[in-house]
């Protein structure tokens, strides 16, 4: 598999998910983010024991490295229940494409850690990219920015933009098998922390694994595999790319995606997926995501 192959799997399965939490998130768990996430994290056991009993070598990983990765998802895992709540109040047509943030800031820390050279060329592409993010949260009911959606997703993309970094330097010394388990641990280990401090959290969990279908907990379940699944194709692509902007360019295929399945969205479940874009919003939001991928390109 190459890592292009990886890298397309990746953007395509994390679209599926965002739409199917928009409407799991708004018809069970509104206003919720946090115990939404805790419950999301707790699947994680999952790829931890399959990879687990697949490669025991895992265990040899070194306790400093073991720290990083879980310290990354835990970080993860805290900035991801702003991204819930901008899907509480917003599209994810909206919100997710401001995720495109992601190598501008993955541009900068290389500029500062790496040495990486900036060019009139990568200031154009940073431009570019900042230029369609705030266009896109304009709301022309309203004629006002919705500037709760920007500075929401700004967070979650900060956060997985120092993490992804760093995932790429923990790639060098172990393999993705390795890192990906010990993420995966790191994300089970957040949720045992949360309940730990919200007791009252992990008793509505117990009620509600009581009525799991009631509870969308299938639903739940699916949309975690999926995404276990987008983070393992996105590591093996990180491990595989020759640099890792070049697998932060495909993941700006995400909003493409993400609005082509809006649609789909839209017809199963009306009463929580807006109306798909038509006419010159649509055009408008189009153009926005072509402008934004076309500065992901010139940053890389």
């Amino acid at each position: 598999m190459t890592w292009i192959i990886a890298g397309l799997i990746a953007p395509f399965l994390w679209a599926i998910t965002s739409i199917m939490d928009q409407v799991v998130f708004r018809k069970h768990y509104t206003n919720q983010p946090l115990f939404i996430m805790t419950i999301n994290c707790l699947v994680c056991i999952v790829p931890f024991i399959c990879l687990s009993i697949y490669d025991p070598s895992v265990f040899s990983v070194n306790l400093v490295t073991i720290g990083l990765l879980i310290g990354t998802s835990f970080v993860n895992a805290a900035s991801f229940i702003a991204y819930y709540m901008a899907l509480e109040s917003d599209e994810a047509s909206n919100a997710v494409p401001i995720f495109q943030l992601q190598p501008i800031f993955i541009f900068i820390v290389a500029y500062f850690l790496f040495g990486e050279t900036i060019t009139i060329t990568n200031s154009i592409g940073v431009g570019l990219i900042i230029i369609a993010a705030l266009s896109l949260v304009i709301d022309f009911e309203t004629k006002k920015y919705n500037w709760r959606t920007l500075y929401l997703i700004s967070i979650t993309a900060i956060v997985m933009s120092s993490t992804t970094i760093l995932d790429r330097y923990i790639l060098k010394e172990i393999d993705w098998v390795g890192t990906f388990a010990w993420k995966s641990l790191g994300y089970v280990l957040f949720s045992c922390f949360i309940f730990s401090l919200k007791p009252n959290l992990f008793m509505q969990f117990r009620e509600r694994l009581k009525h799991p279908i009631q509870n969308a907990f299938h639903y739940i379940f699916t949309i975690e595999i999926l995404a276990i699944i987008a983070n393992a194709f996105f590591l093996i692509s990180l491990a595989l790319a020759p640099a890792a902007g070049l697998t932060q360019t495909l993941c700006g295929l995400m909003p493409f995606f993400v609005l082509a399945l809006g649609y789909a969205g839209y017809k199963l479940a009306p009463e929580y997926v807006k109306k798909p874009k038509q006419g010159f919003h649509l055009g408008w939001h189009l153009t926005c995501l072509v402008v934004m991928l076309v500065g992901v390109y010139l940053i890389y």
